[in-house]
């Protein structure tokens, strides 16, 4: 009985996988087929204001649904929060040496990708005018594995970027009412009236560690 117990811990030990290098988790992906569907599962910024107007103002759920013209890429990201749809043309994505440029000539969007999962792509966007990094977990499913946002999470802390946050998972937009044609019910402005106290304090608290950073090192 020792024998066998000794044997499956070497089996075990041989087998359990070694911790992935950040090298490994940010080494850049190659611009490949991105078109049709993805659903936006996770993003992780830089940028407090960003970061919190997501979580806690709009918390969103995300589909980007991209084309592909003449070997340039044009994206659609389609915005729910409180049952009510927005669709958002981005520019159009030229792929110039692993990278994806924007028309502007100015954001960037490099690619990384999962290690066990061919169907999930992580973008990384800079956006220069506002010098703001924003990173996109996005997936051809409607659900992932507890173990790739662990591995998302792992990506973003080795781009020193701050934990991730979920995103909502409510694909069905069948039902969506326009943004511009509606009226809110009053279950629904009372949500957002909450969702704007509690961002607007978060947002002062982002502000206010901004003007204690700048004043300290001014």
């Amino acid at each position: 009985m020792k024998a066998v117990c000794a044997v499956l811990c070497a089996l075990l030990y041989v087998c359990r996988a070694a911790p992935l290098t950040c090298d490994q988790l940010t080494s850049p992906g190659q611009v490949q087929d991105l078109t049709g569907t993805w659903f936006v599962h996770a993003m992780s910024t830089d940028s407090c204001v960003l970061r919190n107007s997501v979580q806690t103002l709009l918390s969103p759920s995300l589909i980007m649904d991209i084309t592909e013209d003449t070997q340039q890429y044009q994206a659609v990201l389609m915005i729910k929060t409180l049952s009510i749809c927005e669709n958002e043309t981005l520019a159009t994505l030229t792929p110039q040496r692993g990278m994806l440029v924007a028309q502007n000539g100015r954001d960037t969007y490099k690619l990384f990708r999962l290690t066990n999962s061919s169907d999930c792509v992580v973008f990384k966007m800079e956006m220069q005018f506002a010098n703001t990094t924003v990173l996109y977990f996005s997936s051809r499913r409607k659900s992932v594995e507890p173990a790739e946002i662990l591995e998302f999470e792992t990506q973003a802390s080795c781009l020193h970027l701050p934990r991730p946050e979920r995103l909502g998972s409510d694909f069905d937009f069948s039902s969506c009412r326009e943004y511009e044609e509606t009226e809110l019910t009053e279950a629904e402005a009372a949500v957002l009236l909450q969702r704007l106290r509690a961002w607007a304090v978060e947002v002062t608290k982002c502000l206010m560690d901004y003007m204690l950073r700048w004043y300290k090192f001014s």
